[in-house]
C-alpha cells in the first residue's frame, strides 16, 4: 500500500506531458488487475513456500504470450519465445512436483499463484491495446493505474481488517 502511495505521487511529480488520453474505465480495470493480482499473489504465500512463488511468477511470460494469443493486440510473437515459455512450463512443473523447504505447495496455492499471473497477462495485453490505440503518456499510465490500485487497495483493507 504504501509503495503504491509513492508509486502515485512519484508518477505525478515527475509527468510534464499533460496528454490525458486513457479511459477511466480503462483505468479502473487496469488497477483493479494490478491490486488483485498483488493480492492473490501475497495471498498464495499461506498455502505455498516463497521460493515457489518467486518461480510461478517470475514465470509471467507465459500469461502474457498465452493471452496475446487467445487475444491478439497486434504483438507479433516470435517462435523462440513460444519454445521459451514451452521450457519454462516444464521446469516450474518438475519444480513444483518435489518438496520444498518445510511447505509442500498446495492446490490452493497455485491456484493463487494462477490467478495472479493471469490478472498479470490481462493487465499486460490491455496495457498493450491501450498504447497502439490512444498512445498515453508512460506516466499518465503509471499515475491513474496506480491511483486505482491504491483505491481497491484500501478497499481491500478496510473489508478484510
Amino acid at each position: 500500500m504504501i509503495g503504491c502511495g509513492l508509486n502515485l505521487l512519484l508518477s505525478k511529480f515527475f509527468n510534464k506531458d499533460k496528454r490525458k488520453v486513457l479511459t477511466l474505465r480503462s483505468s479502473m480495470v487496469q488497477g483493479f488487475l494490478l491490486e488483485f493480482s498483488m493480492i492473490a499473489s501475497q495471498s498464495a504465500l499461506i498455502f505455498i513456500s516463497y521460493p515457489v512463488k518467486i518461480l510461478m511468477k517470475s514465470s509471467k511470460i507465459i500469461a502474457i504470450i498465452t493471452l496475446n494469443t487467445i487475444f491478439p493486440t497486434g504483438k507479433v510473437i516470435k517462435r523462440y519465445k513460444y519454445v521459451a515459455c514451452v521450457l519454462i512450463a516444464i521446469g516450474l512443473v518438475f519444480f513444483n512436483m518435489r518438496f520444498h523447504g518445510h511447505k509442500r505447495s498446495s492446490y490452493t496455492g497455485i491456484l493463487l499463484c494462477s490467478i495472479s499471473l493471469l490478472f498479470d497477462g490481462v493487465l499486460s495485453n490491455i496495457q498493450d491495446t491501450n498504447r497502439h490505440k490512444l498512445n498515453p503518456s508512460f506516466y499518465e499510465v503509471h499515475f491513474q493505474t496506480t491511483l486505482w490500485a491504491s483505491i481497491c487497495g484500501v478497499g481491500y483493507a478496510v473489508i478484510t481488517g
